[in-house]
C-alpha cells in the first residue's frame, strides 16, 4: 500500500530547494504563539539584541524584536557576525543610503504578526495545516536573501529560525525585565548570549565589539587592469548606483531586487550602459566592473573618478592606485540623478514591476 508523502508548505516557490516540512511549520507556528503571548515590543526595543549560539564554537545569530513604536510587530534573526555587523551599518548609514542597505544588502530571518487579511493564502494555508485558526494575529515566515526581496522559508531555514525563537521564548519566560540596563547597559555592545547546557537553555552577558577591516583589493580580474587604455586625459567619470521600483524574476521566483550601476562622463554627460547587480554580489566588484567598462568604452583613463558615498570610495581606493586615476567624493550627482529618475520612469511606464512583492 501507498505511504502518504508528509506535508510540505511551498514547494511550488521554492523550485530546487527543500519546502518548509509540517513539522518545521508546526514548531515554528506554537513558538510564534507562545512569543506573542509575551508581548516583548512593549518592553524591548529594535536594538535590544539577544545573541544565539545554536551550537557550541558556532558564531551566534542576533535576535531582534519590531514594534516597539508601535510599529509592525516582528522578529528579525540576523544570521551570524556578518548580520549583526550589516546591521549596525545599517543603523549608522545616512538616510540617503539606508534604502540601497536594507534593500539590497539584508540576510535575515524574519516572524511577522499581522492582520489576517494581509497574509497570503499560502500563509493560511500554514496556519490552517497547524491548526491555528484566523486569529487576531497571524504569522508569517519570511526569509531575506543578499540582493532579494523577502520570500517563503525553507525547511533549513526555518529550523534556524525555529531554534532562535525556542531560545528567546525560554528567555522570555526566565528573565525579569526590571532591569534592562543591566541587559543591555548604553554605550556599550553587551547583550544577553543564549547557549545550551545540559539540554537546557542558559544565558550570560557577551560583549560582541566588532572592528571593521579594511581590505584593500582590486575587485577585477590582474589582466582586465593591465588592459585598461594607457592614454589619461582630464575628464572625469561619475559611478553611482540606484534601486529602482519592483523586482526581477517569474511568477512563483524568488524576487530580485533591481539595483543598478551607471556611469556617467562628467564633461559630455554621456551615460554608459547600467549593469544590473545580480543577486549577492559584492557592491564595489559591481561599482569596479562599470567603471572598468565605461573607461574601456572611452578609450581613456579619467583623471577623476567621483562617488557617492563612502561604501564605494574606500573599497575603490586599490583600484584608483594600480590605474593611476583621483578618486573623490562627491554626494550630489545631478547626472545620475537625472539617468536613474528616466529609468524608473521607463519602469514604470511599462509595467516591470516583476512578480508580487510579498512584505
Amino acid at each position: 500500500m501507498a505511504t502518504k508523502q508528509p506535508r510540505t508548505y511551498f514547494a511550488g516557490q521554492l523550485a530546487g530547494e527543500k519546502p518548509l516540512s509540517q513539522r518545521t511549520a508546526s514548531r515554528l507556528c506554537r513558538l510564534a504563539a507562545e512569543i506573542l503571548s509575551f508581548a516583548p515590543w512593549e518592553y524591548l526595543n529594535e536594538d535590544h539584541f539577544v545573541a544565539v549560539q545554536r551550537k557550541k564554537g558556532a558564531q551566534p545569530d542576533f535576535l531582534s524584536v519590531l514594534g516597539a513604536m508601535g510599529e509592525h510587530r516582528a522578529i528579525n534573526v540576523y544570521p551570524g557576525l556578518a548580520g549583526y555587523a550589516w546591521y549596525q551599518e545599517a543603523a549608522k548609514a545616512p538616510e540617503e543610503e539606508r534604502l540601497a542597505l536594507l534593500l539590497a544588502e539584508c540576510e535575515s530571518l524574519q516572524l511577522s504578526y499581522l492582520d489576517p487579511l494581509d497574509i497570503s493564502d499560502l500563509d493560511m494555508e500554514v496556519m490552517r495545516g497547524c491548526r491555528y485558526p484566523p486569529v487576531k494575529r497571524s504569522f508569517q515566515f519570511r526569509s531575506v536573501r543578499h540582493g532579494y526581496l523577502p520570500w517563503y522559508m525553507t525547511d533549513d531555514e526555518g529550523k534556524r529560525l525555529a531554534e532562535c525563537l525556542a531560545a528567546f521564548a525560554e528567555f522570555l519566560q526566565h528573565t525579569a525585565f526590571d532591569n534592562l540596563a543591566r541587559l543591555w547597559p548604553e554605550e556599550a555592545s553587551v547583550m544577553p548570549m543564549l547557549h545550551k547546557h545540559e539540554g537546557q537553555w542558559r544565558a550570560v552577558l557577551v560583549n560582541i565589539n566588532l572592528t571593521k577591516v579594511h581590505e584593500k583589493r582590486i575587485w577585477l580580474p590582474e589582466e582586465r587592469v593591465a588592459a585598461l587604455p594607457a592614454r589619461r586625459d582630464s575628464g572625469a567619470l561619475v559611478v553611482g548606483d540606484y534601486i529602482l521600483p519592483g523586482c526581477a524574476g517569474l511568477e512563483n521566483e524568488r524576487p530580485i531586487v533591481l539595483h543598478m550601476f551607471a556611469a556617467v562622463d562628467a564633461r559630455s554627460g554621456f551615460a554608459y550602459a547600467p549593469e544590473v547587480r545580480e543577486p549577492g554580489e559584492p557592491l564595489p566588484g559591481v561599482a569596479a566592473r562599470v567603471l572598468a567598462t565605461a573607461i574601456e568604452q572611452r578609450g581613456t583613463m579619467p583623471e577623476t573618478v567621483m562617488v557617492r558615498n563612502a561604501r564605494y570610495a574606500e573599497p575603490l581606493e586599490e583600484l584608483a592606485r594600480v590605474a593611476g586615476f583621483k578618486l573623490k567624493l562627491r554626494k550630489h550627482q545631478p547626472m545620475l540623478d537625472e539617468l536613474f529618475g528616466e529609468l524608473e520612469k521607463m519602469a514604470r511606464m511599462r509595467g516591470k514591476t516583476g512578480p508580487e512583492v510579498i512584505q
